[in-house]
């Protein structure tokens, strides 16, 4: 337990909060897409809330905290990467993530950048993607800029620019 204890996550865990606060799950967004802008304005009042403490650096608002599993695995295409015959499509699991999440978590982006605020529905679509899967389509190269598509039955073909890849996989 000691030596796990003294694992390199890659993640900064000194004076950082985390709590969990579930206001709309993703199944919900399925029946009810119009249950997300209820949510984002909860999560806007909270994060505003939170923000003003004293102390408080940074703000960050995810769909599942660093190191945990998320609820959404999808299989992932790379745009002029094949694959060899037979080989099955990698999943990688979706996630969201608001502009300060990288920060307050203390994850460094290895290559590109962070989202930003102009990074809206309305907008091109852009993603963060991990080391792992930056290896796997991207060997010796830098992901960023490349397009992935997620595509599954939600998300069929939609394709999303790499904006960034964080140094935790």
């Amino acid at each position: 337990m000691i030596q796990l204890a003294e694992v390199n996550t890659g993640l900064r865990t000194e004076e950082v909060l985390t709590m969990e606060a579930s206001l709309v799950t993703f199944t919900e967004l399925l029946s009810n897409p119009a249950a997300d802008g209820v949510a984002k304005v909860r999560y806007d009042q909270m994060r505003d809330e939170i923000a003003a403490l004293p102390g408080v650096v940074s703000v960050g608002i995810g769909s599942t905290m660093p190191l945990r599993a998320s609820d959404v695995a999808l299989e992932v295409k790379a745009e002029g990467k094949p694959l060899a015959e037979g080989e099955p499509l990698p999943r990688a699991e979706l996630r969201s993530a608001n502009p300060d999440y990288f920060l307050a978590a203390g994850i460094p982006l290895l290559e590109g950048r962070a989202f930003s605020p102009t990074d809206r529905a309305n907008s091109d679509l852009v993603v963060i993607i991990n080391q792992t899967l930056a290896n796997r389509y991207f060997p010796n190269e830098n992901p960023v800029g490349k397009r992935i598509a997620w595509t599954g039955d939600v998300l069929r073909f939609t394709p999303f620019t790499v904006t960034g890849a964080p140094s935790s996989a």
